[in-house]
């Protein structure tokens, strides 16, 4: 039996191709982050897929299908958070060496538009820093959440007080 013939092998993407991407990603971010999944939702992410694929297709050089170019997304928001997470890693390390390398351009962008989402930074929680030592830590940036994070703090110092009284 002779074997089928090997698929030719697609060209990476350029840096251009990926500067279109992520473009078009962060012109289209509300559409596409949407948590809806009804039918209509589905439709507009799949034409806003389809418009950003044209896009980069204009600017490349190998014809990409829309499949390839949300792969190629996927990837890079993998590459960007794992990168993200090795740069704080080796910021935090004590002692002398070389600095730590610093992300890529496509990286950064990916990571700046990222930046406040729990997928980059994680949840804070009871157990990731909402409480130490039975202290609320505020790292609060909104004023209604300073002023809860300040009347919890009052409650817990009155019970306080009322326990040691009795």
């Amino acid at each position: 039996m002779a074997s089928p013939a090997k698929k030719a092998r697609k060209s990476n993407f350029s840096a251009s191709e990926i500067a279109v991407l992520t473009e078009k990603y962060e012109e289209h971010i509300e559409i596409l982050q949407s948590k809806f999944t009804n039918s209509v939702t589905n439709a507009k992410k799949n034409k806003v897929w389809e418009e950003i694929a044209a896009c980069v297709n204009a600017v490349g050089v190998t014809l990409r299908t829309t499949q390839e170019v949300k792969d190629k997304w996927k990837n890079l928001q993998c590459t960007a958070k794992k990168e993200f997470s090795g740069f704080k890693k080796e910021q935090k390390k004590t002692g002398g060496g070389p600095a730590p390398s610093k992300p890529s351009e496509a990286t950064l962008k990916i990571i700046d538009m990222f930046s406040e989402t729990p997928s980059f930074t994680g949840l804070q929680g009871f157990e990731t820093g909402g409480f130490t030592n039975g202290n609320l830590v505020c790292a609060l940036k909104s004023k209604v959440a300073v002023k809860r994070c300040f009347l919890l703090l009052v409650v817990k110092k009155h019970d306080l007080l009322a326990f040691k009284l009795l």
